[in-house]
């Protein structure tokens, strides 16, 4: 008996039992019946095709990079051709060669006609769950005056009755209105003023932060004055750390269909961008679950690896489930714990060794103490758990190595775990000679120098911005490949950008500008490694992705342009690449042709 005639047999029962119940005439059974055939055929279709195998033939095949060699590995002659079968690499080569083969004749075959194939991108450090939520409030984005942000803000609340709420996102705090206190509450009091029947809450594009209108103020009933609530003003105000995680907590939580539906949203945005897999840091138990859920039932379809919050107990049977894919498909994989240590730069939440040179008195703060950080990753990592720490000024990093250290000295296998850092926008060089003894690998998000040049040197110095978004030294510092992220949402996710500004150093707003401190600029097979082996490495998931070999997972990007014939003069021609098609186990995921 076929696979779908058993399926049909299994839908068969349900139909029958739900026409007794609800009566259905014999006409429509029959149609359901129809149609369940149809879907029935599709999808064996579908496990026949991924049986057989696809033939991707393109103009190159990139059988992989090292982030670690300045100069690209050996490339396929062209025309090249790549065989999937069962999800898995079976062979790169010439077209005819692989054409000719049993496998070969077997495999549909997809042509790609000046198609450059890659292997899988990945974003090394990006959103899921919060790009899907993020499409679902007002979009702040490339707001040029605080006049377009409250249009778009009271645009988004003209079908919502009063009272309700009004969420945006994308508000770049460094940019508009909120770059000090003063600019802050006056943000906040003209959106007090323009929307005084809808509460309104303002997400800093980096997550770092909310503003709050009078209204909203009220609605999360927080008091003057509390707690992380310097800012606050009878118009409202700014919160952050555990301030804003409390006024999050007083609106109504998402369930988890809810969840579901904006990690599905994320998803596409991924996909249609090249991505083929995401890492995904401080997941909480639901979210753990959701992924699951949507693993289990096939929705899940780029790969993510997960990072979950380490304040968060999850119990033994729990990571069992959320740990590798029962079904070997490999979508969704739990791997460590992660650990925010400071806020951003552009809110001047970045923990810093001296003041900001626009803030005297600020040198931002860290969010957990060395104590409490070191037990959490010594705790996990003695379960045999990866530990991520974010941290973006000098002094959290510096306190990042230093638990590291702790735990290597607790625990000397920490090193085979491939503790990693996630952001280092700013670092010493004393700081950068830790890396290597230490083991650790560096996560870097080249997008977010495009945010940060606009006012960097000012806030923080002339001296101190030339350790800024370090790459080169971090490279030549640490045994480590790079992994390369989006950092999304606080910028766009696009491996076109993260590209880009990897190799040029310059704002995709300003393409032909001057790079800001070129000497750190990566060559273009370093930033594809990045995004390639070196992120596959930071995950520790090296043997089957990261590159196209024998055995390995069929994840490609296909491209319209070969990437690697582009310098740091030349780079901004990336962005206008076509992602021609995604492919995740040998399944086509988005096809632009």
């Amino acid at each position: 008996m076929s696979a779908s005639w058993s399926v049909s047999l299994r839908s068969l029962d349900r139909i029958l039992y739900m026409r007794q119940r609800l009566r259905l005439p014999s006409r429509l059974l029959l149609i359901l019946l129809g149609a369940m055939a149809v879907s029935a055929q599709g999808e064996a279709r579908g496990r026949g095709a991924q049986e057989a195998g696809t033939l991707f033939t393109g103009e190159r095949v990139f059988a992989g990079f090292d982030g670690r060699r300045r100069e690209a590995l050996a490339r396929q002659r062209a025309p090249s051709a790549i065989l999937v079968v069962g999800g898995r690499v079976v062979a790169i080569g010439a077209v005819a060669e692989l054409a000719s083969t049993e496998a070969g004749r077997r495999a549909r075959r997809v042509d790609l006609p000046g198609g450059f194939i890659y292997p899988g991108f990945q974003d090394a450090h990006g959103g899921l769950e919060r790009l899907g939520r993020d499409l679902e409030h007002v979009d702040l984005a490339q707001c040029e005056s605080v006049g377009d942000l409250i249009q778009r803000l009271q645009a988004g609340a003209a079908a919502l009755p009063a009272g309700r709420w009004v969420q945006a996102s994308g508000w770049d705090s460094a940019q508009l209105s909120g770059a000090s206190e003063e600019g802050r509450a006056a943000l906040a009091a003209a959106v007090s003023r323009a929307m005084p029947d809808h509460p309104v809450l303002l997400r800093e594009v980096s997550g770092d932060g909310l503003l709050l209108n009078v209204a909203g103020w009220a609605q999360c009933g927080l008091v003057r004055g509390g707690a992380g609530a310097k800012d606050a003003t009878p118009s409202g105000g700014w919160l952050r750390g555990e301030a804003a995680q409390r006024a999050l907590a007083t609106l109504q939580a998402p369930t988890m269909k809810e969840r579901a539906r904006r990690v599905l949203r994320g998803q596409e945005v991924l996909l249609r961008a090249g991505f083929t897999c995401v890492h995904v840091s401080d997941l909480d138990a639901d979210m753990a679950r959701t992924l699951a859920a949507l693993r289990a039932d096939g929705r899940l379809r780029i790969r993510v690896v997960g990072y979950l919050d380490a304040k968060i107990e999850a119990s033994p049977e729990d990571w069992s489930r959320w740990e590798r894919d029962p079904s070997g498909a490999d979508r969704f994989e739990l791997v460590g714990v992660s650990l925010g240590l400071d806020g951003s730069l552009a809110t001047r939440g970045a923990a810093l060794e001296r003041a900001y040179a626009d803030d005297p008195g600020g040198r931002g703060a860290v969010s957990v103490g060395f104590a409490t950080a070191s037990d959490l990753v010594t705790q996990a990592a003695r379960l045999g758990r990866q530990p991520a720490l974010r941290c973006s000024g000098d002094r959290a990093v510096s306190l990042a190595l230093d638990i590291y250290a702790r735990t290597s000295a607790d625990f000397p296998a920490l090193i085979g775990l491939r503790p990693r850092l996630e952001g280092l926008d700013l670092g010493s060089r004393t700081e950068r000679g830790r890396l290597r003894s230490l083991g650790v690998v560096s996560s870097v998000q080249p997008a977010r120098l495009g945010r940060q040049t606009g006012w960097a040197a000012e806030r923080l110095g002339e001296g101190r911005v030339l350790g800024l978004q370090p790459w080169r030294s971090l490279l030549a510092a640490g045994s480590q490949p790079l992994a390369l992220g989006s950092g999304s949402p606080a910028v766009e996710a696009d491996p076109r950008v993260t590209f880009f500004t990897a190799v040029s150093r310059r704002a995709v707003a300003a393409p032909k500008t001057s790079g800001f401190l070129p000497g750190q600029s990566l060559t273009a097979n370093e930033a594809l490694g990045g995004m390639t082996s070196g992120a596959a490495f930071a995950a520790t998931q090296e043997d089957r992705r990261g590159l196209l070999a024998r055995g390995y997972g069929g994840d490609l990007t296909v491209l319209d342009m070969d990437l690697t014939q582009l310098g740091s003069g030349d780079a901004g021609r990336a962005l206008k690449a076509t992602v021609l098609m995604t492919v995740v186990n040998g399944e086509i995921l988005h096809d632009a042709r």
